[in-house]
């Protein structure tokens, strides 16, 4: 029987992606169970170091937020370079990143640091808490702002392919910072100071780690010699053919921004979802904190796999071939259905398991069960919406993905609310959530296409018929990633 002529190029984009992809998502789940297990650590220090904690989460989730969009607009702008073979003006655009994202981050940290006290106020802080929690946010500002140069090398490393080295950064993170919390904070009595102290701590380290690396990979200097065998692309001193540089500005602004706002929007979605179902009993509230915990482990794939399908896009789009777009959009959704129909069916199967393990008590494990039975089906259609959002931000149509999010938490929200506040309680919210999943794929995924089809129409595209194999930039990217 012989083979699709186009079989070969979608085997290799499918290597690529899932190449990329598992060290990504490794590294995700790394990063979220450190932090659950800080949590639990502080737990163990008195209520008082968890409280603190806690009540500092809004404020946690604004530096997640600069973060973030620091990252993916890092991650995009390597990817193009790379696609470019530009290693020219990687060091410069490093140096960029990390001055604007520095000063980024020490206004933020002058800022909570003054307004420290106001916030204090405004979270109704009690007053045996007050003073420690004013220390312990100006010195988590300051930690945070030392983190930059390792979110951006791990974010470079990431777009030039090499998303193994990029993980031992955030694992690397993960672990100090645990093993400082438990070490300085549990063992050495320091309590709830030891998050930024181990925060700093592995901002230190990991910049003297990224530094190596960097260098290894030729990102943090100047161009390295040709190989006496062939030059490998991104090693040559020449910018590629279609190269002009990264705006680094633009990809902040353009991408950074929505990024930014899409994670800010999450947590006024959190917010407003737990005010919606706190008139139903803390029973209610509790399970569904629980259940969601659960779902935030599940959405990981997406946000991985988003990240690897955005790398293998700008690194085509930074070598011109604009018109493989579409293909390995074609390429990356089928990964994610396939995972997502799955993982839905699962959530629903496992639903009264997983509530017995997620609670002891009774009643909180039946909301638990009830969100899970209810929304995990749908977790299918919320997997696949999630990745072509988090897509279309690092494809430069942040403000496209702002809106559909707004729109998505305005209805299921607006509407849900309305239903649960008038006596269908918890589970007509539920509903309403799980047919909003739904019904967003059917909006999200054409129009991704759409926008996607439309890029690709940039360049001239190929005779009819013919089949766009692999290019030999293709096949040394795809050879080089994590190598």
């Amino acid at each position: 029987m012989s083979r699709s002529p186009e079989a070969p190029a979608r085997a290799v984009l499918r290597r690529r992606i899932l190449g990329l992809a598992l060290p990504i998502c490794a590294a995700l789940v790394v990063g979220a169970a450190a932090q659950s297990v800080i949590a639990a650590l502080l737990g163990h220090m008195g209520d008082d170091a968890l409280y603190v904690r806690s009540v500092f989460i809004p404020v946690a989730f604004l530096v997640l937020a600069l973060q973030e969009g620091l990252d993916i607009s890092t991650q995009v702008g390597f990817a193009r370079l790379r696609g470019a073979q530009d290693v020219a003006r990687t060091r410069r655009t490093l140096g960029a990143f990390v001055r604007t994202g520095a000063l980024v981050f020490a206004v933020t940290a002058l800022v909570i640091a003054v307004t420290a006290p106001w916030l204090a106020s405004l979270l109704d802080v009690p007053a045996e808490q007050r003073a420690q929690f004013v220390e312990f946010a100006r010195w988590m500002a300051v930690a945070s702002a030392l983190t930059v140069p390792t979110t951006i090398a791990a974010a470079a490393l990431r777009g030039w392919g090499r998303p193994g080295l990029s993980a031992i950064l955030s694992v690397l993170a993960a672990v100090i910072q645990v093993g400082g919390v438990w070490l300085v904070g549990e063992v050495g009595g320091l309590g709830v100071m030891s998050v930024p102290l181990a925060t700093a701590a592995s901002a230190v380290i990991g910049t003297a780690a990224a530094s190596i690396l960097l260098l290894r990979e030729g990102l943090a200097r100047g161009p390295r010699p040709a190989s006496p065998t062939g030059v490998t692309a991104g090693e040559t001193g020449e910018p590629g053919p279609t190269s002009s540089g990264v705006d680094v500005r633009g990809l902040l602004l353009g991408i950074g921004v929505p990024v930014g706002l899409s994670y800010l929007l999450l947590t006024v979605t959190n917010f407003v979802t737990v005010w919606i179902l706190s008139s139903s009993g803390s029973s209610v509230v509790a399970g569904y904190g629980a259940a969601a915990t659960v779902q935030t482990v599940l959405i990981v794939p997406a946000i991985g796999l988003a990240a690897a399908v955005g790398v293998v896009m700008n690194q085509q789009w930074g070598m011109g071939d604009l018109g493989l777009l579409p293909r390995t959009l074609r390429v990356g959704t089928t990964i994610v259905v396939g995972v997502y129909v799955t993982t839905g069916l699962l959530a629903f199967l496992t639903a009264p398991l997983v509530a017995r393990l997620m609670a002891a008590d009774p009643r909180v494990v039946e909301e638990t069960e009830l969100y899970l039975r209810v929304v995990g089906p749908s977790l299918a259609g919320l997997g696949i919406v999630l990745f072509l959002l988090t897509l279309l931000e690092q494809l430069g149509h942040g403000p496209v993905a702002v809106a559909l999010n707004v729109a998505y938490a305005a209805v299921s929200l607006g509407i849900g609310g309305i239903l649960a506040r008038q006596g269908g309680g918890p589970e007509a919210l539920y509903l309403v959530i799980a047919c909003s999943n739904a019904v967003g794929v059917l909006v999200v995924l054409p129009l991704t296409s759409h926008l996607v089809r439309r890029k690709a129409a940039e360049v001239p595209a190929s005779p009819a018929g013919a089949e766009v194999e692999p290019t030999d930039v293709d096949r040394t990217i795809e050879s080089g990633i994590d190598r």
